[in-house]
């Protein structure tokens, strides 16, 4: 804890070429600080160093290799300096394989029956695994499905969505997304953990408004997903889940929708999650159509990619997704 002083330190000996993470946990813990984490060498000097880590907003972790035989300092420290019996902190050490970690920043989903979510998943590598990582979700309410998807080397995140039937049951269920992965001869899984944001009561609530990453947050081992009354005011369907687009092809997928009494306006449309140089190109729906349809174009020099790609709807009345489309780009 910083009790009184606002960092501390901790020596170590490593092996060169010995490799180590150090995780400091605060805000997951439910503490207030921003933390930070240094190595130095047995002179003082600063050799490396992590203050906000990827997908963990105001946490620090950091991957360390030795470089030489000898003694070292681990720092830890609140940015903000400041310290106090809210001032916590647990910090793990541990060495350093091939291996990953998911994210979510979510604790509770919904989804209305005849309707799609999206849930964006992230992969934080570590240990020189540069690999592809499948995610699935599992223990669904019946009548639920989840696009699934791939998160490819090279990238750290995928969009997902979940999509109810118009005739699921009103339901709660406690559900997994699992990561996949090989790492050498090895099938890896871990699990996201539900990831609940809150207002410490040491945090100053205005500011709290303009800068949200000073609330902190709890992770959680349980994930909820409910199934609600519909609510959106059309739906949106798509001719299939899954294709193949060859570089300097284009492909046409029919786009359907389905409204309420009330929704008599014009439907736009946007496409997210494309692949880089692919385009897509949707002209609205009139009131009085129900059909359209997105081309896509990929351009001759498109490199292989896999993505989940998401169609968004918006009328007057709201905003809709339709469920994710597995694209890969390649040549057929």
């Amino acid at each position: 804890m910083f009790a009184t002083a606002s960092r501390a330190r901790f020596s170590f000996h490593a092996s060169a070429k010995a490799k180590y993470l150090f995780d400091l946990l605060g805000r997951r813990i439910g503490s207030r600080i921003d933390g930070e984490i240094r190595i130095l060498d047995a002179a003082g000097k600063e050799i490396a160093a992590n203050d906000d880590a990827p997908n963990l907003g105001k946490e620090a972790r950091l991957e360390f290799t030795a470089t030489v035989d000898g003694s070292y300092l681990l720092e830890v420290r609140n940015v903000e300096e400041i310290t106090g019996a809210d001032c916590s902190y647990r910090l793990k050490a541990s060495i350093v394989k091939p291996d990953f970690r998911l994210s979510i920043t979510t604790d509770r989903l919904s989804v209305p029956q005849s309707g799609t979510i999206a849930l964006p998943v992230n992969v934080e590598r570590s240990g020189g695994f540069t690999g592809q990582v499948e995610i699935t979700l599992t223990n669904l309410p019946a009548g639920v499905t989840s696009s699934g998807g791939v998160i490819p080397a090279g990238k750290d995140s995928i969009e997902m969505t979940l999509n109810a039937a118009p005739d699921a049951a009103f339901s709660a269920a406690d559900i997994h997304i699992v990561g996949t992965a090989q790492i050498g001869s090895k099938s890896v899984q871990h699990e996201a953990p539900a990831w609940e944001r809150y207002e410490h009561r040491s945090i100053d609530l205005l500011l709290s408004v303009e800068y949200s990453y000073t609330r902190p947050h709890h992770l959680w081992q349980m994930l909820l997903l409910a199934v609600t009354e519909r609510s959106d005011p059309f739906t949106l369907s798509l001719a299939t889940n899954s294709l193949t687009l060859a570089p300097g092809g284009t492909i046409e997928i029919p786009v359907h929708i389905v409204r309420q009494a009330d929704a008599k306006g014009d439907v736009k449309f946007e496409v997210r999650g494309l692949p880089a140089k692919v385009s897509a190109a949707i002209a609205p729906i009139s009131f009085n159509q129900t059909d359209g349809k997105i081309v896509l174009t990929a351009a001759p020099d498109a490199a292989p990619d896999l993505a989940n790609v998401i169609l968004q709807a918006k009328d007057e009345k709201g905003t809709i997704l339709a469920p994710a489309i597995r694209l890969a780009l390649q040549k057929k």
